[in-house]
């Protein structure tokens, strides 16, 4: 159950966490939102098998960068874990870094069980001509090649724009340096059509402020282990949530099959933009 839910907290919030600032739209000028970004987490379902009673904790997430830069996203999620008569607390801390034209990606993942180190893994994946090649310095030193898949900041990059252009599904392959760091992921993504709360009794609403009277997209993203799987497989795990045009993402859903977890927007702080001189 612990690996359960550390490798969900990377793999997808990572990718989930770069909808909220790492946008270029459709124009390679326009800034991104550097942030950081806060939610409170709960238990939203669990089976009864998993013995889980309840999951709380937070999710803060800071993106800084630009597009001369590159863009670097420090993560960080804690839960409180009640399973019968059993208590831990899992910390999970994670660093990347993606080059502007989405052909490296560097990554720090540890993950930590009552403040004990549990795991870490470190290394960077490069794109080459036949796929990417993975290098691997910790847990230990190790080469790999995969595939042709595309990073985090690509892949929601690609959301936005089928999202801006009316489009309502998009798949693709994605490597996040999830579990191990040596395999690629098949995601699929359904983009509802663009809509507007008008509840005032939304508690994210607060932290919106001005956004909260703006449309969004219900967006929901599938993760598969098998990147060439049936179109009656199962996801491993699915992440979903509001996306403003702006890239404010609020009211996430994570959905791990036996279990799935809440997170609401609690916090958003808009950083100052690193200036980018590029034409």
């Amino acid at each position: 159950m612990y690996k359960s839910i550390i490798d969900f907290g990377f793999g997808s919030f990572l990718t989930l966490g770069l909808s909220i600032g790492c946008l270029n739209w459709a124009h390679a000028k326009t800034p991104l939102l550097e942030h950081v970004a806060v939610y409170d987490v709960s238990l939203k379902e669990a089976d009864e098998r998993t013995g889980l009673s309840s999951m709380n904790g937070l999710i803060a997430y800071d993106f800084q960068g630009s597009q001369c830069d590159g863009y670097t996203t420090n993560f960080r999620f804690v839960v409180k874990v009640v399973n019968g008569d059993n208590e831990f607390v899992s910390d999970q801390r994670a660093t990347t870094y993606e080059s502007s034209d989405g052909k490296n990606y560097s990554f720090s993942d540890r993950s930590f069980l009552n403040n004990q180190l549990e795991s870490e893994l470190k290394g960077n994946a490069k794109q080459i001509d036949d796929g990417l090649k993975v290098n691997l310095s910790i847990p230990k030193d190790l080469e790999v090649k995969l595939g042709s898949a595309i990073f985090p900041t690509a892949h929601i990059e690609k959301i936005i724009e089928k999202a801006l252009a009316g489009e309502s599904f998009y798949k693709t392959k994605i490597y996040d340096a999830a579990d191990d760091g040596d395999k690629i992921m098949l995601s699929t993504t359904i983009i509802g059509k663009s809509r507007t709360d008008v509840s005032e009794d939304n508690k994210e609403f607060a932290v919106l402020e001005d956004m909260k009277d703006k449309p969004y997209w219900p967006v929901n993203i599938a993760y598969f282990d098998s990147i060439d799987h049936k179109s009656e497989a199962l996801p491993t795990y699915q992440i979903s949530f509001k996306l403003y045009e702006n890239g404010v993402t609020r009211d996430l859903i994570l959905d791990y099959g036996d279990y799935s977890l809440k997170a609401l927007l609690k916090n958003l702080k808009v950083l100052p933009a690193t200036k980018c001189y590029r034409d």
